[in-house]
């Protein structure tokens, strides 16, 4: 992959020498972000609370192809939404879960084979995908790569709010 480059004020591209961006969906793996949030609303902390977060799942699921038209943002924001009320150490270990037991067995070979070879070669290696960071964080520790770039819920009092952190 080619040298990163980014846009500083002036319009001036700037390469970030050594540091190769790593597109996770797609490459290491073909996966959904209904898929995840679902892993994590099957698995709420009480009884009763799963139930309601599958309904709501279920109504989501529905509406996703006709809120997706509309705008990507919006359909991306009504299903984090889903995940309002869990609080930040129940979504990490969730993640947790959801990548040793979800996509690491998924992950393509052949590209995971070119992944670990960049690594060791000393390459600085970020991962870039739009799964949430309490996914992400795990699978950046297994592959042992430079960070990563994911979204990120916001957290008020500890609980996630639906809506995305601005840092």
């Amino acid at each position: 992959m080619p040298a990163p480059s980014s846009k500083s004020n002036d319009g001036v591209v700037a390469r970030v020498p050594g540091v190769t961006y790593w597109r996770v969906e797609g490459s290491l793996l073909e996966i959904s972000a209904l898929r995840s949030v679902g892993f994590f609303n099957w698995n709420s902390q009480s009884f009763l609370e799963r139930w309601v977060r599958r309904g709501a799942m279920l109504a989501v699921g529905l509406l996703r192809p006709v809120s997706y038209l509309a705008s990507r943002t919006l359909a991306t924001r009504i299903l984090h939404n889903m995940l309002r009320g869990i609080t930040r150490d129940r979504l990490d270990l969730l993640g947790e879960e959801y990548f040793q037991y979800e996509l690491k067995p998924r992950m393509r070979r052949e590209a995971l084979e070119k992944l670990v070879d960049a690594v060791r070669d000393g390459e600085r290696v970020v991962l870039v995908g739009q799964m949430l960071e309490h996914i992400l964080r795990p699978m950046a520790e297994f592959l042992a790569v430079e960070g990563f770039v994911a979204n990120r819920l916001e957290f008020r009092d500890g609980l996630a709010t639906g809506a995305f952190g601005s840092r």
